[in-house]
């Protein structure tokens, strides 16, 4: 294959994804279950002039065709040949290629997921840190309520925006020399069902019939248990946090990308999970001793978790 066809197979492959992605952020935009990663798009400070929802969208599909061709010289050099080329021909022939389809499903589902959820974390801390910024602190809150009101949401939004990037790096991005070439991902259908279940739009669906209970900001009796509880869940975010860094581009779900030894991963298989459960079962404390039946609730989600883990060839 010469060095003119493998490029131009290249960007065919680079535009299909693309052109994927695009149809993916297209859908959560108008569906109404995912309006919420839009909300203060057009109140966000330096924002207001420039975001325009759909620009969103265009800056997004051109920031990854940008991003991909920085490694097509790789790629040529190698003289590889390009998942478009090897996906459609299979078609022609006969043959389906399934694990190459998948791939594909993988960017259209979660690379919008990540990459909204990671605009949503962002802009909120952005709006919350100027508001206390330019506000100044109510005088009514002693140190417990800073803790509890400021601290502890401006953690969360700048943690989890952190982590979902790393993800959203993960699914965009493979390259033999980030060692997160895709080796295979789960062709099942119970392992795609179960892991989609913890995710937009599907969670909701289901978390409206079997609710989980648990709560990002749940109050403890009061100011000062609240912020020992939340100084254990920040502990608990940092470790989950490294787990990610741990991972760096291996970061995705339903695919096996090689095994990670190093970090948290030389103590357990799962340290990621573990820690998300945890944040879980603190967060349904408090409404479940009032409602009892959120922990079956929270029971049940754990097992959709767990099923995930496993059929879901995670490698977290």
């Amino acid at each position: 294959m010469s060095s003119s066809i493998t490029m131009k197979n290249y960007f065919s492959n680079v535009l299909l994804e693309v052109l994927l992605i695009v149809v993916g952020v297209g859908l959560y935009y108008v569906f109404p279950f995912v309006s919420f990663f839009f909300e203060g798009f057009d109140k966000v400070g330096f924002y207001e002039n420039v975001v325009i929802r759909f620009e969103w969208l265009f800056y997004f599909s051109l920031g990854y065709l940008i991003l991909i061709p920085l490694l097509a010289y790789y790629k040529v050099k190698k003289g590889d040949s390009f998942k478009i080329v090897k996906w459609f021909s299979g078609i022609v022939n006969g043959e389906f290629k399934t694990q190459l389809f998948l791939s594909f499903l993988l960017k259209f589902l979660f690379i919008p997921m990540m990459f909204f959820g990671m605009m949503e974390y962002s802009i909120h801390f952005y709006e919350t840190f100027i508001y206390y910024w330019n506000n100044g602190l109510p005088s009514n809150f002693n140190n417990y309520k800073v803790f509890n009101q400021v601290v502890f949401p401006l953690y969360l939004d700048i943690t989890l925006a952190i982590a979902v990037a790393v993800y959203l790096f993960g699914y965009c991005v493979e390259h033999d020399k980030l060692g997160s070439k895709i080796k295979s991902i789960d062709s099942t259908w119970f392992g795609w069902i179960v892991t989609i279940m913890c995710y937009a739009p599907i969670f909701f669906i289901v978390f409206y019939v079997i609710p989980k209970g648990d709560q990002e900001f749940a109050f403890f009796k009061n100011e000062q248990i609240t912020a020992i509880v939340r100084s254990l869940i920040m502990l608990v975010v940092l470790f989950k946090t490294w787990t990610i860094f741990a991972l760096g581009t291996k970061s995705s779900n339903l695919t096996n990308r090689g095994i990670v030894t190093t970090g948290p991963y030389k103590l357990m298989r799962h340290p990621h999970y573990l820690a998300k459960l945890i944040v879980w079962w603190i967060g349904v404390i408090p409404s479940g001793l009032q409602y009892p039946q959120l922990f079956g609730g929270m029971i049940f989600w754990t097992t959709i978790y767990v099923l995930s883990i496993d059929r879901g060839k995670s490698l977290e």
